[in-house]
């Protein structure tokens, strides 16, 4: 119902759980199927995989039978507990069941980072734990002494890495726009450099280490599983982020290129189903409440019309 929404808002403070899930079933997107809480979203392909924990543990089997090693990378607060979940990670798993070729059945590893969805924690050390263990994983950065430990049992496996949280919406995807930003183009390759996504390029300079900003890393991440939303506290951490990797804009790179606003204008449009312009003039008419603004678009208080 309508009031699950003002309850528990898929971009405020809680809103990974369940009753968004199916308040989100009830009102789909005109722009996202809404059976994606359901299902991971492919950020990066083969690499980098991003979704709800329901759907964990068919995509991390799957991978293990192709012979792909898989990072686990869970942004919740609880141990996991469902069966299959743990299975998938921790169990041997049918090697008679290997697809494309695999001769072995890849080793699964899990980093669990205890995150609630509140927009008070502060994420920096969920997301320098994760940029430390993810980098070791794929080869991307040096091993450091903080390094959380990801250990494998085989060196020849191709790996991957799967972020989740309950609905694949505000902590892990903070988490994934982090790796993007850190990263850049050598997680994400040329895609990331697409004059499509909406903000600066990476830049090239040394002191910025291939780091992309913000607005950029959430682009790129929104285009690929339109549900994302970080809550208003983890996006501060990320726009930290920026200015620590020197990915934003003047001579120093800490000049700030990602706009809450606008944001706020994408989110609101991509979870009502209303054009960037509606959503606009709703958010102007709710004082920028992005709640009471998604009231008066689903009460046809603000329309394109009006």
């Amino acid at each position: 119902s309508f009031c699950t929404l003002l309850a528990r808002p898929p971009w405020s403070v809680g809103h990974d759980g369940l009753p968004v899930d199916r308040w989100m079933h009830s009102r789909p997107s005109r722009h996202q199927p809404p059976n994606l809480f359901r299902m991971t979203s492919e950020i990066v392909p083969e690499r980098l995989f991003l979704g709800p924990e329901v759907a964990v543990a068919h995509l991390v089997t799957r991978l293990r039978l192709r012979g792909v090693s898989p990072l686990v990378v869970r942004c919740m607060e609880a141990a996991a507990d469902r069966p299959d979940y743990i299975e998938a990670i921790e169990g041997p798993l049918d090697a008679t069941a290997r697809t494309d070729g695999a001769s072995s059945v890849g080793p699964a590893k899990l980093l669990h980072l205890q995150m609630p969805d509140d927009a008070s924690h502060d994420a920096a050390p969920d997301i320098a734990k994760a940029t430390a263990a993810v980098g070791e994983w794929l080869g991307l950065s040096p091993q450091s002494a903080d390094t959380p430990s990801v250990d494998h049992t085989t060196s020849d496996s191709p790996r991957a890495v799967v972020v989740h949280c309950a609905a694949g919406v505000s902590r892990s995807a903070t988490i994934v726009t982090a790796l993007v930003m850190s990263f850049g183009t050598r997680l994400c390759g040329e895609a990331l450099l697409d004059p499509a996504i909406a903000g600066p390029l990476p830049a090239l300079a040394p002191r910025a280490g291939g780091a992309v900003g913000l607005e950029r890393a959430l682009n790129f991440v929104t285009a690929r599983r339109h549900v994302v939303s970080p809550n208003e506290g983890f996006l501060a951490c990320l726009m930290a982020l920026e200015a620590k990797l020197g990915a934003g804009g003047g001579e120093d790179g800490t000049t700030p290129t990602f706009d809450p606003a606008a944001h706020k204008v994408r989110t609101l449009a991509g979870v009502t189903g209303a054009s960037e312009a509606t959503a606009r003039k709703a958010l102007d008419a709710a004082g920028m409440d992005v709640n009471r603004a998604a009231e008066f678009i689903f009460t046809g208080v603000v329309t394109d019309t009006t």
